[in-house]
């Protein structure tokens, strides 16, 4: 591309290049996809007076043997650690997450024994989701429950949520400190991001934050393209720097650009579902479409 295409790359993408891969315990035990749109709009949150007790105490109970918490920390429930082998191997990462809610998918009591499972939907102070899927087996008495078994397995969208923010370059910037993790990235992005329509006449120097606001599964790809086109796939890559943050993917696109331009500009995230999905639903779809110009945020927003 050239500058009559009003993009350019002028210099050499800097922020460091992090691949923090998941445990090997959670990449060897795979994971399932959800629509997670759905899975939030139909959860229950763990305080709602529908679900039954039973119910509400092993899915707490789950929730906090995941978070680390020693037995007995649920007054009415019994949690020895070896019934719960898996947590601690596949790596469940989710400090300062809360349960949004829980979707029980399965609810069979039979006598004193109950085999329960459900989808957990967690949600952080970024807007951040995860989920898990979870399959617990207990006894019910008159003083609570006594667990028996406990599995639990990630679970991953394919179509995951995406936001973007517009950052004139500052040189000044220590790049290194505010790539260093995925909160840091986003909360610098956030902070200096200037809407398009605010934006000086000229062409000057930007990077498009791109963020997947969705745990991705670590063989999922992220793709990030610039282009003229609004409807197609198609762009131009190399200007695109590729972050992972433990399954926090984010698109960074650098180069020059001149918002008030009467041309077409768009910046694009194309999300692949990796070995978490079945082998013919792996295409890569167009998940995020930001218009770079005054003219191209009304087209993108259609």
């Amino acid at each position: 591309m050239n500058k009559s295409d009003n993009f350019v790359i002028n210099r050499c993408v800097s922020f460091v290049i992090v691949t923090l891969l998941l445990s090997t315990g959670l990449a060897s035990c795979g994971g399932q996809t959800v629509n997670m749109k759905e899975a939030v709009t139909s959860s229950v949150s763990l305080t709602d007076k529908s679900l039954a007790e039973d119910i509400k105490l092993a899915s707490s109970a789950t929730l906090m043997k995941m978070k680390g918490f020693p037995d007995g920390y649920i007054k009415g429930v019994s949690f020895p650690d070896e019934t719960a082998p898996n947590l601690k191997s596949i790596g469940l990462d989710y400090d300062g997450f809360v349960v949004r809610g829980v979707n029980v998918l399965n609810y069979e009591p039979s006598g004193e024994n109950v085999e329960l499972s459900g989808l957990m939907i967690f949600e952080d102070g970024l807007n951040r989701r995860a989920g898990v899927r979870f399959l617990t087996k207990y006894q019910v008495a008159e003083n609570g429950i006594s667990i028996q078994h406990v599995s639990v397995v990630p679970v991953y969208t394919v179509r995951p949520r995406v936001e973007a923010y517009v950052v004139p370059f500052d040189q000044s910037v220590d790049q290194d400190t505010i790539s260093a993790n995925h909160t840091a990235l986003y909360g610098y992005a956030v902070n200096n991001a200037v809407p398009v329509s605010q934006l000086p006449v000229g062409t000057k120097d930007y990077d498009v934050f791109m963020f997947v606001m969705d745990r991705s599964y670590p063989t999922s790809k992220t793709i990030g393209r610039i282009s003229k086109i609004k409807d197609k796939q198609s762009g131009f890559e190399d200007a695109t720097t590729l972050l992972d943050y433990n399954g926090w993917k984010v698109a960074v696109i650098s180069g020059e650009i001149d918002p008030q331009s009467s041309n077409s500009l768009f910046a694009k995230l194309l999300h692949q579902p990796g070995e978490e999905a079945a082998w013919f639903a792996r295409a890569a779809r167009l998940q995020g479409l930001f218009g770079l110009t005054v003219k191209t945020q009304k087209l993108a927003s259609k």
